[in-house]
């Protein structure tokens, strides 16, 4: 991941909606010193990033601006936003036990 791309895209995603990053971050739950800590050289969690492109109302793959797929249309950029949301809105062991259900189906 090429942290300051993702630097760059939440800036101007931020921007967009008239917002400051450090409140975005702040009100997304990934700390409104995110921006600050990641141009340090700490590299976030996907988590963090998940929770930030969601509360933006973006893909993650748009954050860290990943151009290799691009979608073949709207409906599959809409279908990863419901995907995060739904993902956000679950508790830490839901999350748990989704990712091992995932890595268990990969594994089969």
């Amino acid at each position: 991941m090429d942290k300051d791309k993702l630097v760059l895209n939440v800036i101007k995603y931020c921007a967009e909606r008239g917002e400051p990053p450090t409140k975005v971050c702040d009100a997304a739950g990934v700390g409104k010193n995110f921006l600050g800590h990641l141009q340090r050289g700490s590299i976030p969690s996907v988590e963090k990033v998940m929770d930030l492109a969601a509360y933006l109302g973006v893909t993650t793959s748009d954050l860290v601006g990943d151009t290799k797929k691009e979608p073949a249309d709207k409906n599959v950029d809409e279908l990863e936003r419901s995907f995060e949301f739904l993902i956000k809105s679950l508790g830490p062991e839901e999350r748990k036990k989704l990712a091992q259900a995932m890595i268990d189906k990969l594994n089969q």
